[in-house]
């Protein structure tokens, strides 16, 4: 095995023991959170009586109720919060990234390592480990684009300059294999096909297929898209990220 593949290797073995942990205290959280709710319900049918004999007493009552209104919609919140990130969690311990970009920031001059994965992680000490494929910076993995790039972000441009992309087969814990790549690929049918059999017109028709794409997965100046294409053309799964994607950046876009 070579240098690089353990390098990998043994980063993805910290970021799997770190999502672990994470998942550890979530659980924990659920469990407290499970228990302050059974402590609200106890409140509630000891201590929450109804009384409406006098104005006062009305004023009274809808305080009581209201103080413990406020106190299920908080336990419902948290709750709601923990289970996606439940979720998240457990997704990403299926396969915490699919790939890596190499940054070079202006008057930096030590280049940055960004994973991408299907979810943001952020470890117990609020370093930022995973960065979700829908993320403003994830854009320069898609942009197929080698050298000096930039990207939106909080409406001003970034400028990067792009210098490796890496992508991964991950299961769990085991890094499968990983090859350095022009062109963002998603299909995992594809990425072993070029991986084995890397040609000039295959990576050009790739490359194009997968930057127009993604340039229609992100496109935010019309609120009304038509994708046309064949049959097996990946119209379907373009559409489903589409919709993921302004679910993150922008829940209002998102309706159901």
């Amino acid at each position: 095995m070579t240098t690089d593949f353990n390098q990998e290797q043994a980063h993805l073995s910290t970021v799997y023991q770190q999502l672990t942990t994470t998942l550890t205290a979530i659980n924990d959280a659920q469990s407290q959170n499970q228990k302050n709710g059974n402590t609200i319900k106890a409140q509630i049918t000891g201590e929450a009586k109804l009384n409406f004999d006098s104005y006062a007493d009305n004023l009274d009552t809808f305080a009581a109720l209201e103080s413990i209104n406020k106190e299920i919609d908080m336990l419902n919140l948290k709750t709601d919060s923990l289970v996606a990130r439940h979720d998240e969690t457990l997704r990403l311990l299926e396969q915490p990234y699919f790939a890596k970009i190499t940054l070079t920031f202006p008057e930096e001059i030590d280049a940055e390592d960004f994973y991408l994965g299907s979810a943001s992680f952020t470890n117990q000490a609020g370093d930022p480990v995973i960065y979700d494929w829908r993320s403003p910076i994830a854009d320069v993995y898609y942009q197929q684009t080698f050298g000096p790039t930039s990207y939106q972000a909080n409406g001003r441009a970034i400028a990067v300059n792009l210098d490796r992309r890496r992508q991964f087969q991950i299961q769990a814990d085991q890094l499968i294999d990983f090859f350095d790549t022009q062109i963002a690929i998603e299909d995992p049918l594809l990425l072993a096909t070029l991986k084995e059999a890397k040609t000039t017109q295959m990576s050009a028709i790739t490359a194009t297929i997968q930057k127009e794409q993604n340039a229609i997965i992100r496109q935010q100046t019309t609120d009304h898209l038509l994708i046309d294409g064949i049959a097996g053309s990946g119209k379907t799964s373009v559409i489903f990220q589409r919709i993921a994607y302004f679910k993150t950046i922008s829940p209002k876009f998102y309706q159901t």
